[in-house]
């Protein structure tokens, strides 16, 4: 069964097949793309996206912050316009013809957002937890492009919060979208571990979260 798809940047990706067990993929492994977005400038540096290519899913690519949501790392992001064109222009280069879903969680969905607007072909699935997108003064009002609509040539856009989670402002991510659009469903619920909700790896614990995976995969 589908456990485990990701875990924080810094350590090794886990990923799976549709069918298969959880693997895991260590640094300097081959496979297909996996694109993970770190949060910018961790280490002091204008580093804002991280990408690697260590996974064994093909057409999945999977994005996530540190699991830690700081508002520098934010301001980073949507101040520096160096920092936030490399991480998107990284993302776009990673998320190729053969990709067919798209993962993010905490700022990675941010990026993604931002980034899938500018990709100009069809993508199956994006699949977001964790989500920011929908904090009104930090966030929602400064994402491009405005006002807020799903990316042309989604198919499918799937959200999943825990009520506690704390970067996540509204379980109802839909209604700050226009009402014609039925590409973006209804947020799925979860509940993570009450010591870290907003964790990467309790989000894809959940079947919500993993499932739609096997679907376009």
């Amino acid at each position: 069964m589908l456990q485990q798809l990701l875990v924080q940047p810094q350590s090794a990706c886990h990923v799976a097949a549709p069918a298969g067990p959880v693997r895991d993929v260590v640094p300097g492994g081959q496979g297909a793309p996996v694109v993970r977005a770190q949060d910018p400038r961790l280490t002091g540096e204008h580093r804002a996206v991280q990408l690697d290519r260590r996974a064994e899913v093909t057409g999945l690519a999977a994005l996530s912050s540190t699991g830690v949501f700081h508002l520098g790392q934010v301001a980073a992001y949507l101040d520096d316009e160096s920092v936030r064109e490399g991480a998107i222009e990284s993302v776009l280069s990673r998320v190729t013809a053969d990709t067919r879903a798209v993962m993010a969680h905490s700022l990675g969905t941010v990026v993604a957002y931002e980034a899938l607007h500018r990709l100009g072909r069809p993508l199956p699935l994006l699949v977001t937890f964790g989500s920011p997108l929908g904090l009104r003064s930090i966030i929602r009002a400064r994402l491009r492009p405005q006002p807020l609509r799903t990316p042309d040539g989604l198919g499918r856009w799937v959200n999943v919060a825990d009520r506690d989670d704390y970067i996540v402002s509204t379980l109802r991510l839909r209604k700050l979208f226009p009402k014609t659009d039925e590409v973006l469903e209804r947020t799925h619920l979860v509940k993570n571990a009450n010591a870290d909700p907003h964790a990467a790896p309790e989000y894809l614990k959940h079947w919500e979260t993993v499932a739609p995976l096997a679907r376009v995969l």
